[in-house]
């Protein structure tokens, strides 16, 4: 009984300490950074249009703060106060999406470190205050879409609103952070694998995400082209002025190139995990057309001992097979049920090898 209270009490113990840090924060300090972005809302609530009126380099990010800033305008009449709110706004934010990302990952992670993880989400702040900043935009629209396609996919890919609404946050983190939008293709190749890995009919999920995002794209560019009179020429030339920033010293050629190379190091960094998944999938596919395991009928190639390279191709198969077919290890059939001997051919593959219960 004692114990048991002990684990009950401990728990909220760490959520009230660390809801009383931030709750704290939200009304102590005050950063540049953080007027900055207001200002932005608050020049697009004023009638300033994007690309025309305002030239700041992260306009994209306004549009959110734009949107609280008109409800807090509307309710009391003045800007008195508003930063505490949108702290607090921010603060209720993070708190709900930590509450989410719990109940998602403690059937997975197990209780205590699904709760360590979401007391560690909500406490981080990307850029050390809770205002509506670009890059704290861009980290919690990120895993706001996270989460909601995470649960479409390991739910069984039966809530398929969460898809778009999924899609809706990805893109406001694009527009906080454009530069992150190269990670959409590391998103939708996911979506395929995992859709497919989850027996969900016709990737629906994959395409409903890239439709999804399309319309976002259509709807934000015609509000863009709105601002400057549907003149494309005129916004290739308000985007020129705005690459060329004086207060940077950066030309609008040098400000292309400093972009073409950040996009080329997400590109570096995405090189790697998108080889891993397709060589996975070839593995996949070669033991599919190699034949099955007499015991739980997973693919495995029958005889591999007429080279090195396929010995050792033999071995990995083997080790998949220890995997698949070993009892215990929660599969159904006669594996789970059996006696502890194995009886698939893959044993046999590699001398010398032997399976360890």
């Amino acid at each position: 009984m004692a114990q048991t209270r002990k684990n009950r009490t401990l728990p909220l113990i760490l959520v009230l300490v660390c809801a009383a840090v931030m709750l704290h924060s939200a009304f102590t300090g005050l950063e540049i950074d953080e007027e900055y972005a207001l200002s932005l809302g608050y020049r697009l609530v004023s009638g300033d249009r994007l690309f025309y009126d305002m030239w700041e380099p992260h306009q994209l990010s306004s549009l959110p703060a734009a949107a609280l800033l008109a409800v807090f305008i509307g309710i009391t009449g003045g800007t008195t106060g508003v930063l505490v709110f949108f702290r607090l706004v921010v603060l209720a934010c993070k708190a709900g999406m930590s509450y989410v990302f719990y109940r998602e990952f403690r059937r997975d992670l197990g209780k205590p470190a699904a709760l360590l993880a979401a007391l560690v989400l909500f406490a981080f702040v990307p850029k050390w205050f809770l205002g509506p900043d670009y890059t704290g935009q861009q980290f919690h629209w990120t895993l706001a879409a996270f989460l909601c396609l995470h649960h479409y996919v390991t739910r069984g890919c039966k809530q398929l609103w969460l898809v778009p609404l999924g899609a809706v946050c990805a893109c406001f983190g694009y527009l906080a952070f454009p530069q992150s939008a190269a990670a959409f293709a590391v998103l939708w190749i996911g979506m395929l694998i995992l859709g497919k890995c989850y027996g969900e009919p016709k990737h629906r999920g994959a395409w409903v995400l890239l439709g999804s995002c399309a319309v976002c794209g259509v709807a934000f560019l015609v509000y863009a082209l709105s601002g400057v009179e549907f003149s494309i020429s005129l916004l290739l030339s308000r985007l020129t002025l705005i690459l060329h920033d004086p207060q940077y010293n950066f030309t609008t050629a040098q400000r292309m190139a400093l972009l073409a190379g950040q996009a080329l190091t997400v590109a570096r960094s995405l090189l790697w995990p998108l080889l891993s998944a397709r060589c996975s999938t070839l593995l996949k596919s070669s033991l599919l057309r190699w034949g099955g395991c007499s015991t739980c009928g997973q693919p495995l190639p029958r005889c591999s001992a007429c080279c090195v390279p396929l010995r050792t191709a033999a071995w990995t198969s083997a080790s998949l097979c220890r995997w698949w077919c070993w009892p215990g290890r929660g599969r159904s059939g006669a594996a789970a049920a059996g006696p502890a001997t194995p009886s698939c051919s893959g044993w046999v593959i590699c001398r010398g090898w032997r399976p360890t219960p």
